[in-house]
């Protein structure tokens, strides 16, 4: 069970990147498979400083395909066949 942070209206002074991993813990985003690449890096850096009170989790890939790959392989672990989604 992910803790979520907001809980009410809050009014926070966040960047564009900063609201994105707010908004994926809000949304019950239980992992995040990141690589450090510039523009997104600010999404990564806040994810992980909210990892201790969140109880989600982070993955550094090696590269953005390998980011693709590891989220692939956990739908399949949770939902079955990754495929039929694209069918």
């Amino acid at each position: 069970m992910i803790n979520k942070l907001i809980k009410e209206d809050t009014k926070m002074f966040l960047t564009g990147n900063e609201v994105l991993a707010y908004a994926a813990n809000s949304a019950e985003a239980e992992f995040m498979y990141g690589y450090p690449i510039t523009p997104q890096n600010e999404i990564m850096h806040t994810w992980c400083k909210l990892l201790p009170k969140t109880g989600a989790g982070f993955l550094q890939t090696e590269d953005e395909i390998s980011a693709e790959r590891e989220i692939e392989r956990l739908i399949v672990k949770k939902q079955g066949n990754f495929y039929k989604y694209y069918d």
